[in-house]
């Protein structure tokens, strides 16, 4: 007899930029607050918050926090995570809500959220652009170590009257450039050079 076993999906706190989830997160918390402040419904919301909001904002801290490094995105995260636990305790305990609180709930949260999205989209746009930076700084490097003449100088050597993709592709992946740099490369040596 086998058994298999389910893997629960780890939070992806990617989700949480997701103005669809946003949305509709805030509409089903102003939904089920409305149902218990007219003593209907089931306090189930509390579960659907801590299982995905809140899991995935705890992903996002995990991911993202640094000791002794004040963060705004972090610290927005932290009040994201504080409201939605506050809206899920409230939930469970089916706390007695005044009828029309729901919005009022609803759009603290949201408002939270929209927070914690301007700062943690900035952090992430700038971190995302100075790793753009250094990857850019690389491959200019290693571009240099390619001049005209060692295009020259291999072809000369294998007995070669002119570039080939083959040839290129070699030449590309011995100086971890791209062969479209070694095109440019063979171009330049045959307008400054003489060629084989």
């Amino acid at each position: 007899m086998t058994t298999t076993r389910q893997r629960v999906a780890k939070p992806d706190w990617t989700n949480l930029f997701d103005m669809g989830e946003v949305d509709s997160a805030c509409e089903a918390v102003a939904d089920a607050i409305e149902q218990l402040a007219r003593g209907e419904g089931n306090a189930a919301m509390h579960s659907t918050l801590r299982a995905l909001l809140i899991a995935e904002v705890d992903a996002y801290l995990h991911a993202h926090f640094k000791p002794g490094v004040l963060q705004s995105n972090v610290e927005a995260a932290w009040r994201l995570r504080h409201i939605a636990v506050k809206l899920a305790d409230l939930i469970e305990r089916r706390f007695p809500f005044e009828p029309g609180s729901g919005k009022r709930w609803a759009n603290d949260l949201r408002a939270e959220w929209m927070e914690f999205i301007a700062h943690a989209a900035g952090y992430l746009i700038y971190s995302g652009q100075r790793q753009r930076k250094a990857a850019a700084k690389l491959s200019r490097g290693r571009a240099r170590a390619l001049p005209p003449r060692v295009v020259i100088e291999f072809l000369k050597k294998g007995g070669h009257p002119i570039l080939t993709t083959e040839l290129a592709k070699t030449l590309a992946g011995k100086y971890r450039v791209g062969v479209r740099t070694v095109w440019r490369r063979w171009k330049e040596a045959k307008k400054t050079l003489s060629l084989p």
